[in-house]
């Protein structure tokens, strides 16, 4: 193939000195970067233009406070399923659900300031987690500048006394300690507070949102902090949002339907697009005490969030459920609290409360209630379902499959079927055991995939007969080069961020002159092979003249191929956070004519959130999540028929 022969060229000519030169640089770092992706990578986050929405926020749903989870036998189609509900033991309402948290939150930064960040048990092969990324999990923003934003961090020490309320598009500073002594303000006396945000938020929402701005296309925000910050309150009151802890927001509707939820969770759903901070982490609270995160993506990860969001919500259940009726001790003593602490009495939670005010003129106005309609019509670009599949990590365990290769081999199967192809797919796989490592591009539509596939269209086919074994022996061999697949991403072998490193290296080498006129060179062949392929010169046409537009650089010859540039646009983008105290993980496609799809593996089952955007016809969340159900129960069957064979 010709992409084959870039390939090629690029490994005879530049790639050595290339190499040598991230050698060199890497060898030679003291400090800042920590790693050779690192300056890259943040440049990638903080220097994306588009809305946070689209670019880098991303969302999970957190399992109901005082709630159990109940599992019944069943068959479908002769396979064994897991029917899968929850039993609400003890009602938590909205405003103690967010004091709840955000007491929790604060018992948490008191832990890790005092005996420092746990860090897990190490891996199998000894490996430990970095916990680099905690130190910017609270009080820190994201702050919108022209170009590329920047990071704001607070000092935990000193910083660690308000969170920030948004309810109805008004903004409110609640202080979590006691002025008087910095005693923490306990759950009863936080409730109280958030009860009095409910109950004094006037009727009618907020008509002018400064919130709505942080949805913006980044550039526009940056501009219109800038204008907001002239005055020097303002510059206050938005340093005061930058400052605390996190953000909790208290939403005006119950949340029905898991769809509700995750809508809600990711972009502020129909209604409470003006009550979000897309700029931090968010918790984001139902009026019937349902919990979702939402988290800004720059400066971490899942593996992160979920390393301290489950020791929070460990303490919550844990307050909770350990005086429950009818909650089983064992389940009860699964959560593990967190150490107490002193807190204050006597003090009114209405007096910790402080509304916000941002001044600004009736031209100012009128930009945010843009705003307000942008984030709107934002909203109602995307598309979404939820994917319930009735096997969990325990079963798979049991029947000697990779929980992680099943459901991708499910996502894969389900496209295969609809479109006849398999598409570029990603998986995040985390980096966290090195030194400030993020994430390395896991390629899960393999040879593999594509073997398996292709015996599937075959069994399909009324002219050939494929036995079960060899169908759970094609699935079996996905498993294995799945796993290790992954094994090499996650110990520093993959080959994305390198790649993208020596990419860097070779462009900046080049210089803007040279790589804009490879790049317009390319574009021109591209051209004509559109011309050549509609005017039907021969089925090699397109290929003939978009290969015709190479440049002499093998290094740019092969990062500027329009092949490469499809080998790295995602049609599947995947990622896999599972946690016991979340049932929900979702993000938006990376594609326009792609998917978002976000993952929990449960023991008894799991969860798919698919989003897409509803301008492309090419996509259907609801159509697909039905796909991948589906090939789900087909794939399970053949590991059940396998099993009762042996």
């Amino acid at each position: 193939a010709r992409h084959l022969e870039k390939v090629e060229a690029f490994r005879a000519g530049s790639a050595s000195r290339l190499q040598q030169i991230l050698v060199e640089t890497d060898a030679s770092r003291d400090g800042y970067p920590f790693s050779y992706i690192e300056a890259i990578w943040d440049d990638l986050y903080l220097g994306a233009r588009t809305s946070n929405i689209l670019s880098g926020n991303t969302a999970i749903g957190l399992k109901r406070i005082g709630a159990i989870q109940v599992v019944e036998a069943d068959a479908v189609n002769s396979v064994k399923v897991n029917n899968v509900s929850y039993k609400q033991l003890k009602e938590v309402g909205q405003a103690q659900a967010a004091a709840l948290t955000v007491h929790s939150i604060v018992k948490y930064i008191a832990d890790i300031l005092t005996n420092g960040v746990p860090v897990p048990a190490p891996a199998k092969d000894g490996s430990l987690f970095d916990v680099s990324q905690m130190g910017e999990q609270f009080c820190t923003s994201r702050c919108p500048k022209t170009g590329r934003d920047i990071k704001l961090k607070g000092d935990l020490t000193k910083d660690a006394n308000t969170v920030t309320v948004l309810h109805d598009g008004h903004i409110y500073i609640v202080q979590i300690r006691d002025p008087a002594t910095g005693a923490a303000a306990s759950v009863e006396t936080l409730t109280e507070a958030f009860n009095h945000i409910l109950a004094s938020t006037p009727v009618d929402d907020n008509s002018a949102p400064v919130s709505a701005l942080t949805s913006l296309p980044r550039d526009d925000w940056a501009a219109m902090r800038a204008e907001l910050i002239k005055t020097p309150a303002n510059q206050e009151s938005l340093s005061a949002i930058d400052n605390s802890i996190c953000v909790i927001c208290l939403d005006t509707d119950k949340w029905n339907t898991p769809q509700e939820k995750h809508a809600n969770a990711l972009y502020g759903g129909s209604n409470e697009s003006e009550s979000r901070w897309y700029d931090k982490h968010q918790f984001i609270v139902s009026a019937d005490g349902q919990i979702s995160a939402n988290y800004e993506h720059a400066f971490s990860d899942g593996a992160t969030w979920l390393h301290w969001t489950k020791a929070v919500m460990d303490d919550v259940q844990s307050s909770v459920l350990s005086g429950a009726a009818d909650c089983p001790e064992a389940l009860a003593k699964s959560f593990t609290p967190l150490p107490s602490i002193p807190t204050a009495s006597g003090i009114s939670g209405a007096s910790l409360v402080q509304p916000v005010e941002i001044i600004f003129g009736k031209s100012f106005v009128a930009s945010i209630r843009q705003a307000r309609t942008a984030a709107s019509e934002m909203a109602s670009r995307f598309g979404g379902d939820y994917a319930h599949i009735p096997v969990g990590a325990s079963d798979l365990k049991a029947l000697k499959f990779s929980p992680d290769a099943f459901m991708q081999l499910s996502l894969l199967l389900a496209y295969f079927k609809r479109h006849d192809k398999l598409p570029p797919t990603y998986e995040a796989s985390s980096t966290a055991r090195f030194f400030h490592g993020r994430t390395e591009t896991l390629r899960t539509a393999t040879n593999s995939a594509r073997a398996f596939v292709e015996l599937y269209r075959q069994k399909e086919s009324p002219n050939h007969v494929v036995a079960p074994a060899q169908m759970y022996e094609a699935m079996l061999n996905y498993g294995v080069e799945h796993r290790k697949q992954a094994q090499l991403c996650s110990t520093g072998q993959g080959m994305d961020r390198h790649l993208r490193v020596l990419r860097s290296i070779a462009e900046k080498e080049a210089g803007p002159a040279v790589l804009a006129a490879a790049t317009e060179k390319i574009n021109h062949a591209l051209t004509a092979a559109k011309i050549a392929s509609e005017n039907a010169k021969g089925p090699d046409a397109t290929l003939q003249h978009a290969f015709g537009g190479s440049v002499d650089d093998d290094a740019l010859n092969l990062f500027l191929d329009p092949d490469y540039k499809r080998w790295n646009s995602w049609t599947l983008s995947t990622s896999n956070i599972s946690s016991p105290c979340m049932d929900a993980f979702l993000f938006p496609p990376v594609v326009e004519n792609g998917y978002g799809i976000g993952y929990v593996i449960d023991e008894r089952c799991m969860t798919a959130c698919l989003t897409d955007f509803t301008s492309c016809a090419a996509t259907n969340s609801t159509e697909y999540k039905a796909g991948v159900v589906e090939a789900s129960l087909e794939l399970l069957a053949i590991l059940q028929k396998h099993a009762v064979s042996q």
